[in-house]
């Protein structure tokens, strides 16, 4: 497994500890799990980022307490996804990445003085993948 630096109560890194109920996708943050609110589980944050570096979208699988466990979106005001519906997220994503690639080409044409041919995108991200009818 691999060691990712953890800030220490001093500011030092120091090696993160393994999850200590041995949940695979837990990094082991908090340190202890000894919230006294709620025992959580939190794996590793993946984020869409600007050329710059600030985000523009961040998930992490999070478990609270006994809860399923679960894909949360940016600050989690959205609600937590299960299996089905992060399999939706990411097909409607391809179907973005398709979109913005032809934007950025309608983009060059109109920038450069050609001609502008706006191409057809077969499909448009909603929140349909956010809300499917069936969730596995």
């Amino acid at each position: 497994m691999t060691s990712i630096p953890q800030p220490t109560d001093s500011g030092r890194a120091k090696a993160a500890l393994p999850c200590p109920d041995g949940i695979r996708f837990c990094l082991g943050d908090p340190w202890d799990h000894a919230d006294p609110r709620e025992h959580v589980h939190r794996g590793p944050t993946r984020s869409l980022d600007l050329t710059d570096g600030s985000p523009v979208l961040t998930t992490q699988v999070e478990q609270f307490d006994d809860d399923a466990p679960g894909l949360v979106i940016g600050d989690g005001t959205k609600p937590t996804l299960g299996p089905g519906a992060v399999l939706a997220l990411a097909d409607a994503a391809e179907r973005l990445a398709v979109g913005l690639r032809a934007d950025a080409r309608l983009l060059a044409d109109l920038t450069t003085g050609r001609e502008a041919v706006d191409e057809p995108v077969p499909y448009t991200l909603t929140d349909a993948a956010l809300n499917p009818v069936n969730d596995l």
